[in-house]
């Protein structure tokens, strides 16, 4: 690690990205000829500014079709992006694969210790350290999250490795027996569990006696109705976690307020490079920027990412923080991918959630936003359908559907036409939770 406020702290970062750019080169035929095709000379590359002037050169469908060249070509799915020899690379983990063929993350040893400290970085910062408990409520499997498992059991930390998958009874039954002073979970789960403890134990969640809470996966701890919702059940600071995964370490303190997640992994990778989701032009890093993260990993040497399009749109912070940490911070707004254009106003999934969360006592919080076709454009009105609360007697629908209805089009601009449903009519999540639904197509 290197230190950011070193002087020759750039001068490192470019030492790394051309070392990198020489090894994916000589490595891999996939970036041997990415970069003859678009002219990318490295002895050229003298700055990191002349880098990040680069167009895109990666994305996810790239690295899916990564996947399927090196099916044909070597009989595996680790991508024609692998740059390290097969037997080099000692652990393989995975997306869901919801949407098709899971993306592989994979790590030889030196990536693992990359990724290692990484992780480390971010669980020291929320204060977590030797002789804590953590229980664990993302999903287990294959999934990328999985591996801060053993990392978490080598800081010493004792972890507790229930398990959303096993269910919420299971869960607290461990809680409860175990005493972990720290959960770890979706915000989707994090919700799930403020609605079932008080039924499954007749008490509310902040009487497990969780000190810490940590969240990532989703936006959600970054939402201010969310975070308030969550602050107050849980009675506990809330840490909202991104990216390590990507050789990219971010993680919010614990303040009350929400100041965006503290960039850890700048040593590791370059993330200043933004770029607008609608014409894909740069953007110039100030405070407040809003567009498009493109990431690249100066020490990955099983399957790096060089200027990869993360398709999360993010806004960026350079101003002090009120915790005092110095250093650039990130908040993400949403999936590029997810992004509506509603009569030229562009709007992300998460916004209207955290306006549907503001209407705590009448709403569960869960919704779904209805598309007829693929997005981003949508004719309005808006099409949405909320979830009525548990306890909602108080007054009547027409009159909350009319309110919600207004508080939308006041904040975002855009008309809409809210449909109400009885609590329980959607299912939950205990890991990401899908926002938008097809209507066009068969589910």
């Amino acid at each position: 690690m290197f230190n950011i406020f070193e002087k020759d702290f750039e001068e490192k970062r470019l030492f790394f990205l051309k070392r990198q750019l020489k090894y994916c080169k000589n490595n891999s035929r996939f970036f041997s000829e990415m970069f003859e095709k678009n002219q990318i000379s490295i002895d050229k590359i003298d700055s990191l500014q002349k880098w990040k002037d680069l167009p895109v050169l990666m994305d996810k469908k790239k690295v899916r079709d990564c996947q399927e060249d090196s099916m044909e070509l070597n009989n595996h799915s680790f991508g024609s992006h692998l740059c390290a020899p097969l037997e080099k690379v000692i652990y393989v983990y995975s997306t869901s694969g919801t949407t098709g063929n899971p993306s592989f993350y994979c790590f030889t040893k030196n990536d693992f210790k990359v990724h290692t400290d990484l992780v480390k970085r971010v669980m020291k910062f929320t204060g977590l350290k030797e002789g804590d408990s953590i229980m664990w409520g993302f999903g287990l499997g294959n999934f990328v999250a999985t591996s801060l498992l053993p990392i978490l059991a080598d800081m010493g930390v004792r972890v507790i490795p229930v398990g959303a998958d096993a269910g919420t009874e299971r869960l607290i039954q461990y809680t409860k027996l175990a005493r972990p002073d720290t959960l770890i979970g979706t915000p989707s789960f994090l919700k799930y569990m403020i609605e079932k403890v008080p039924s499954i134990t007749g008490k509310n969640v902040a009487d497990l006696g969780f000190r810490r809470i940590i969240t990532g996966g989703e936006p959600g701890a970054g939402l201010t109705d969310v975070r308030n919702q969550l602050l107050n059940a849980y009675d506990a600071p809330i840490y909202d976690l991104y990216g390590p995964a990507n050789q990219f370490a971010n993680i919010s303190c614990g303040t009350k307020d929400y100041h965006g997640m503290h960039v850890l992994g700048s040593d590791c990778g370059i993330w200043e490079d933004i770029i607008d989701p609608i014409t894909n032009e740069p953007l110039e890093i100030r405070d407040g920027v809003i567009g498009n993260m493109v990431i690249t990993e100066i020490k990955k040497e099983a399957t790096p990412y060089l200027k990869y399009a993360m398709n999360d749109i993010i806004q960026v912070f350079t101003e002090e923080c009120e915790c005092g940490n110095p250093g650039p911070r990130i908040k993400v707004l949403g999936r590029a991918d997810d992004m509506l254009i509603v009569k030229g106003v562009n709007i992300y999934p998460s916004a209207i959630q955290n306006i549907i969360s503001k209407y705590s006592e009448e709403l569960s919080g869960a919704l779904k936003i209805h598309l007829d076709r693929d997005p981003p454009l949508v004719t309005p009105p808006l099409r949405i359908t909320a979830e009525l609360s548990k306890k909602f007697n108080k007054i009547k629908h027409d009159i909350l559907i009319d309110r919600i209805q207004e508080k939308i089009r006041n904040i975002l601009r855009v008309k809409v036409e809210i449909s109400l449903v009885p609590f329980g009519s959607f299912e939950r999540s205990v890991r990401k939770t899908v926002l938008i639904v097809r209507d066009d197509i068969i589910q």
